[in-house]
């Protein structure tokens, strides 16, 4: 088996692991918010108060995922920096194409972070609708769920730019490399054109 063929399993794993995480990130989030939210046969008083956790599953999970996002993304790089066995010319093919490469990320982005802050202001909306129907001795009920929100959104937010900066200043260095090797390859070949 060659590096690129290497190469190329360990992306499929880490998208397989992705696929996981994001079910895992649907299966976690409803069922505690089935609990929260009293869908469940639960006694427990103050159930509602689970929906704290939502948002930080949310982020954990968006945080994996943008991590092997960003795996998968560094091997393409290597294989259009080094050319890896001939897949160079499919990457480059890709980074020279007339859409941005942040925009390959568009689908993404909508099922991980747009999903993601969509249940923080689901959190924060249940939380300032419960405040609105107890009483105000509850007060923690109504103040703990839109702030756990707003720290989830907050989290989702800076993970999603930091996962875009290092997108952007990885493929920077991507074709900086490129044209690198392509300067050193023409410089080989005009000196050994006067010899």
């Amino acid at each position: 088996m060659g590096a690129a063929d290497k190469l190329r399993d360990e992306s499929m794993q880490y998208q397989a692991a992705k696929r996981d995480l994001l079910k895992w990130k649907l299966i976690l989030t409803g069922t505690v918010s089935a609990f929260g939210l009293g869908f469940t046969q639960s006694t427990v008083p103050h159930a509602h108060l689970a929906l704290c956790v939502v948002p930080l599953i949310a982020v954990y999970c968006d945080l994996l995922i943008r991590d092997y996002d960003l795996r998968i993304a560094i091997k393409g790089f290597f294989v259009v920096r080094y050319d890896v066995e001939g897949y160079a010319e499919y990457e480059q093919f890709i980074n020279s194409s007339p859409i941005s490469p942040l925009k390959w990320w568009l689908f993404s982005d909508v099922a991980i972070s747009w999903t993601s802050l969509l249940l923080c202001v689901f959190v924060a909306a249940v939380g300032g609708g419960y405040g609105m129907v107890t009483p105000l001795h509850d007060s923690v009920s109504w103040v703990a769920l839109p702030a756990m929100a707003l720290i989830g959104a907050g989290l989702i937010v800076a993970v999603h730019v930091v996962f875009k900066r290092k997108h952007r200043a990885m493929h920077k260095a991507a074709k900086e490399g490129v044209r690198a090797q392509e300067l050193s390859v023409k410089t080989v070949h005009s000196s050994k054109s006067f010899k």
